[in-house]
């Protein structure tokens, strides 16, 4: 496993880690729960591992989303040792009672499980030693409380650019690639310090193109190569709005919804950061008032997320509501706004409309 002093970057969160680790190596105890916050692709699942390097213990790792069943994640922490690191990615996209299991094992060290089926089904404590979980979110604000309140939070900043180039230069070397200090700089500025497009792209050039140890690649090598390797002018526009749209964030997201609402002939209130009831945007439109709810989202938004947003549009007195989202929508979340005045936006229906906003008035009944 990699350690501290393969990782760069993250230098003060590395310190204030550090001191942790120190006091947990000297008494023998397992490191406080932790969660590391920030953009993807800035290396906290890597930085976990570190953690683990550092204070010479076990490491086992999962996504969030890949522990669907309750046993998905008992069946990890069955096998946990004592100060082991337990690295939870993108925990954010954790489901009840998924969820809930964590939660008891984190503060509890102990997990139910339920033996047998039907009436003959028996509940049995299962002990854990003391671990350590760190979790990794690029939403801490989709983070649910409990986890926040037993996980000591810790956020990622932005690479500089003389990081971006070491980083950049490390992976060209694993590859052969005989970039120089200029060139490794373009690439992370072309791949915006995104770890894994630069990995994407450097991968590509080695595919495609031979060098020799004695070779050099300058910077207008690189331009050369990513034209090579581009689409170009010819790029999909659509792609393009994709791409942007993905790189947002929650609020950046919201705005540009207002203006999707706008290009559909909406008037448009975007509400304040507090105290609008889960509604972002107030649109009106031939008399119709729709409450919206913008979810810079991955995952699949469940249930509660519409409820919530059909009790703001009730309370609000809108005559509809609307969840627009980068995301997809559960088959409850769809079964409850069934039959009722609201209308679930994901992402393939949204890039749709990026392309055609007065579709998005027909849509809801306002064209």
């Amino acid at each position: 496993m990699p350690g501290f002093d393969d990782f760069v970057g993250q230098a003060t969160v590395k310190d204030l880690i550090q001191s942790k680790i120190r006091l947990a190596n000297g008494t023998g105890t397992a490191l406080p729960h932790l969660l590391l916050c920030g953009d993807k692709e800035r290396g906290k699942a890597t930085f976990a591992t570190c953690i683990a390097q550092q204070m010479g213990v076990p490491c086992s790792s999962a996504r969030a989303e890949a522990l669907v069943r309750t046993l998905d994640l008992t069946g990890l922490l069955s096998n946990v040792r004592a100060r082991e690191v337990l690295v939870i990615d993108e925990v954010d996209a954790l489901r009840p009672p998924v969820l809930d299991d964590l939660v008891q094992a984190i503060s509890t060290f102990r997990v139910d499980i339920i033996v047998g089926v039907g009436a003959g089904a028996k509940l049995h404590t299962l002990p854990i030693p003391r671990f350590s979980v760190v979790a990794t979110t690029s939403k801490p604000w989709m983070i649910d409380e409990r986890i926040r309140r037993w996980c000591i939070p810790y956020q990622f900043s932005s690479y500089s650019q003389d990081e971006g180039e070491d980083i950049v230069l490390r992976i060209a070397h694993k590859k052969g690639l005989p970039l120089d200090a200029d060139a490794a700089i373009e690439v992370a500025v072309r791949c915006n310090f995104r770890l894994g497009e630069a990995e994407v792209f450097l991968q590509k050039v080695a595919n495609h193109f031979s060098f020799k140890p004695s070779d050099r690649i300058e910077r207008s090598r690189v331009l050369q190569l990513s034209e090579s390797l581009g689409a170009g002018s010819a790029y999909p526009a659509l792609l393009g709005v994709a791409d942007e749209v993905q790189k947002m964030g929650g609020l950046e997201f919201e705005h540009w919804v207002a203006e999707l609402f706008k290009k559909a002939g909406f008037q448009v209130e975007v509400t304040q950061a507090s105290g609008d009831h889960g509604v972002d945007l107030w649109a009106t439109k031939a008399g119709i008032l729709v409450a919206v709810q913008c979810k810079r989202w991955d995952g699949s938004l469940g249930e509660p997320v519409v409820r919530d947003l059909f009790g703001s549009m009730i309370s609000g007195r809108a005559d509809s509501g609307c969840i627009v989202t980068t995301g997809t929508f559960t088959a409850q979340a769809q079964q409850f706004a069934k039959g009722k005045p609201l209308d679930l936006i994901g992402f393939d229906s949204l890039m749709q409309l990026a392309t055609s906003p007065k579709a998005l008035a027909r849509m809801l009944g306002c064209g």
